[in-house]
């Protein structure tokens, strides 16, 4: 199993309707809707039934055009994470609080130690997905990823953040499966669908907030 700290699963915490996988050419980049049930794990591979260490709660739903992205959680008090590629920021929104935090993704916090494909593969959604792996000075991530599902990395160039750059560059693809290993928890993301079908641009609009904060800059503005 796979550990993970809160601030980096946010970040993947980054994407067929019913139980089917709609599949594209190689080459098309992808844009559409993926959904992921989340499970938690404790040290010893058992389920981890305390809904407190459950905070991404049990469900995300990730919708990508281009270089955008939106996290929606359900059952936790994260409400959404969006990227946007123009700015290269990163933004975090809660429930109930009218504050975005907000982040420079080309900053990366942990020095990541190894990177690169591994040979490891898991069949999901019929697609067979091969195996990716991030190792910084706290975790060990693994991704599991299908040649079918392409995504152009020159829209993540600049995204340092967790080494999302890396992982785009080396496979053109978004993962299918995220094993995320931290202490003595594990948080898996495993997609349950995938839809290719075009969004609406104001789908990743921020909202307006009282006031935003800049984690990386320390700075109110």
């Amino acid at each position: 199993m796979v550990r993970f700290g809160f601030n980096k699963i946010l970040i993947f915490s980054i994407f067929c309707l019913c139980s089917g996988v709609n599949v594209k050419k190689s080459g098309h980049d992808f844009e559409g809707i993926i959904y992921y049930k989340i499970n938690y794990y404790d040290s010893n591979g058992d389920p981890v039934n305390d809904k407190r260490l459950k905070y991404l709660g049990d469900s995300m739903k990730v919708f990508m055009q281009k270089g955008n992205y939106k996290q929606i959680y359900s059952g936790s008090f994260v409400e959404c994470v969006s990227y946007d590629y123009k700015s290269n920021k990163y933004y975090t929104s809660f429930k109930d609080i009218d504050t975005v935090s907000i982040r420079d993704a080309g900053v990366q916090d942990d020095s990541i130690a190894e990177y690169g494909k591994i040979d490891s593969a898991i069949t999901i959604l019929g697609n067979v997905c091969s195996g990716y792996k991030i190792s910084t000075s706290q975790t060990n991530c693994y991704f599991f990823y299908s040649p079918n599902i392409y995504k152009n990395p020159k829209y993540f160039i600049q995204h340092r953040y967790f080494g999302y750059d890396k992982f785009i560059r080396d496979t053109h693809s978004i993962y299918l499966q995220l094993e995320i290993e931290y202490k003595n928890i594990s948080i898996v993301f495993t997609a349950t669908s995938i839809q290719w079908t075009k969004l609406k641009d104001k789908l990743f609009t921020i909202s307006k907030v009282n006031r935003v904060y800049n984690k990386a800059s320390n700075s109110k503005y």
